[in-house]
């Protein structure tokens, strides 16, 4: 029985939940029964969801356009580095096909290959760290930041890491994250690693900020060794995906919502803003990490208030007098203008006449909208 594109989607959402310990393979089956497939390709089908997350080979064949959609679905609902496992499962998948059936598989190598350059373009916000030491001189690693978001431990993580050729590779590694620190760790994945070219070993990366997004220093400690030693890098870059146009959120009870705000976004937003303006303020200039805070330009009211076009990454007491409408930004001219009462102090009468600094991508930049609605609150003052 042939399975349609709507079974598949089913599978798809119940694979991805029985893969996080939701449910075990029975309820699964039972689940799945009710869209009519039956429980030896439901077993199947969920399965293979867990081995195109872990990067593991799989047997079901599922279809050139199936297997096109559960990739971007997997980017979609994990990010990169879930890509990357499924984009290393779909080659093992191809190498058995191809190895039993005698004949190339050119529409899942063009699937394959359509995802190897998607994966070159991050769907979410990353760190480049090109490396200047002598043996990773050339190389560049992408590191998607979500990689350090929350403190612990994330298993079979697959990066890439660009040669300075334009050849990309992929590496994985066992991730630890605490603190201002974090472990890359090479060594479980010795046969992956060496196919693809990689070093072994362990990276530990410092950061100057418990948000890890400015990276202070890095250390190697090869395969076999006791102790780390210090690494080279260029200032590290930023990857951010283009952002959807900012609509402000217009819901009863705004006032409400902020007073319960969820504040996990909050750190999410910051980290972001972090990564658009380069971990600098945009008015002043400080790039001192710590002291660095996700403005809104409209206030905060719901979730969608979290817009990069919605913020800008401020010093802490600048971002104080903005929310109080002591600092605002003329629309027209993006200069910044202080009020008189707080240019007696500080050193703020120096920002008076200041040009906001914006990101490259246009798609980054504050909304006109807001820019504009804050500046009438300013001139109210």
């Amino acid at each position: 029985m042939e399975i349609s594109l709507n079974q598949y989607k089913a599978a798809y959402r119940v694979g991805l939940d029985r893969h996080d310990g939701e449910f075990g393979i029975a309820e699964a089956r039972r689940r799945l029964a009710k869209t009519g497939i039956n429980p030896n390709s439901a077993a199947d089908l969920v399965y293979g969801v867990s081995h195109l997350l872990n990067g593991e080979r799989y047997t079901r064949e599922l279809g050139v356009t199936v297997t096109d959609d559960y990739l971007a679905w997997i980017r979609d609902d994990r990010g990169d580095s879930a890509l990357a496992n499924a984009i290393e499962a779909l080659r093992k998948h191809i190498e058995y096909l191809e190895g039993r059936q005698q004949t190339k598989r050119h529409g899942l190598r063009k699937v394959m290959a359509k995802h190897q350059r998607l994966l070159a373009q991050p769907g979410q916000s990353a760190i480049l760290l090109k490396w200047k030491d002598k043996e990773s001189c050339n190389y560049t690693d992408v590191l998607p930041l979500d990689l350090f978001a929350k403190s612990g431990q994330r298993r079979d993580v697959v990066h890439t890491t660009r040669h300075s050729s334009g050849k990309e590779y992929q590496a994985k590694c066992d991730v630890y994250v605490w603190e201002m620190e974090a472990e890359l760790d090479y060594e479980p994945y010795e046969v992956f690693n060496k196919e693809q070219g990689m070093l072994l070993g362990v990276a530990r990366l410092q950061f100057a900020d418990t948000d890890r997004t400015a990276l202070e220093a890095a250390g190697w400690k090869p395969k076999g060794a006791v102790a780390f030693t210090d690494s080279t890098f260029e200032a590290p870059k930023f990857i951010v995906p283009p952002a959807p146009p900012y609509t402000p959120p217009n819901l009863a009870g705004a006032k409400r919502a902020r007073m319960v705000r969820e504040r996990l976004g909050q750190a999410a937003f910051r980290r972001t803003l972090k990564s658009v303006y380069g971990v600098r303020c945009c008015i002043t200039g400080c790039a001192v990490a710590e002291t660095l805070e996700g403005a809104h330009i409209d206030p905060y009211k719901a979730p969608g208030s979290d817009s990069i076009r919605n913020g800008l990454l401020l010093r802490c007491d600048v971002h104080a007098l903005f929310d109080k409408h002591l600092i605002a930004i003329e629309p027209d001219t993006l200069l910044v203008y202080v009020a008189k009462r707080a240019q007696g102090t500080g050193g703020y009468a120096a920002l008076n006449g200041t040009k906001l600094t914006l990101p490259d991508d246009p798609s980054h930049r504050p909304d006109p909208g807001a820019i504009k609605r804050h500046w009438k609150r300013f001139q109210g003052k």
